[in-house]
């Protein structure tokens, strides 16, 4: 919005650092490009590069992809829309009110498709308020559009008792291949 004050989603990263950890401890090069997070990345990832707006994400995606990697897990949440014109310097306290213009932003795994071709590509897509079936529809498009590997597909739930919001973590409700008969390879239990 302006150079203090930014649009972001609630994602905190833990998600993304527990792949890249896993993966490194089963001896993966791993190459992490994570923006802004609320968890503390592990401190034996070797390399880590941080971008902290979705453009320099893209971009940062895009320097490694001509490394020609073998896979891609794109865990990160990147904003769908931007703010179109931010404002310079910091906008005072205490004005009248606001309005911020946002437009589209690129999707990262759509920009990419190229770019990964021959890679092994995991998505993962976080819905809400919608059944499990437009859940898989959802991801099957998302894998047949940005040419996935495979989607790992959830719903956001609220706790009652608390209000947090949280995804099921490590729980999806949904991992869809492209080959796979009727889409879904697995879910848990119908609702």
């Amino acid at each position: 919005m302006d150079d203090v004050r930014r649009l972001v989603n609630t994602s905190s990263g833990r998600t993304g650092w527990a792949v890249a950890d896993d993966l490194y401890r089963h001896g993966h090069d791993v190459t992490c490009i994570a923006g802004l997070t609320t968890v503390e990345q592990p401190a034996w990832l070797p390399l880590v590069l941080r971008a902290e707006t979705a453009p320099d994400m893209l971009a940062e995606c895009h320097a490694v992809a001509r490394d020609q990697l073998d896979a891609w897990v794109h865990v990160a949440a990147v904003l769908d829309y931007l703010i179109t014109d931010p404002a310079e310097g910091k906008v005072a306290s205490g004005s009248d009110g606001l309005q911020i213009d946002l437009a589209p932003g690129p999707k990262h795994i759509d920009a990419l498709r190229e770019a990964c071709e021959g890679a092994v590509r995991i998505g993962f897509k976080l819905e809400t308020g919608i059944k499990q079936k437009e859940l898989v529809r959802r991801a099957v498009a998302q894998v047949e559009r940005a040419g996935m590997t495979a989607v790992i597909a959830n719903r956001l739930r609220t706790s009652v008792t608390t209000r947090v919001r949280a995804a099921t973590s490590w729980t999806p409700q949904a991992l869809i291949l492209p080959s796979t008969p009727n889409a879904t390879l697995w879910k848990p239990s119908a609702d």
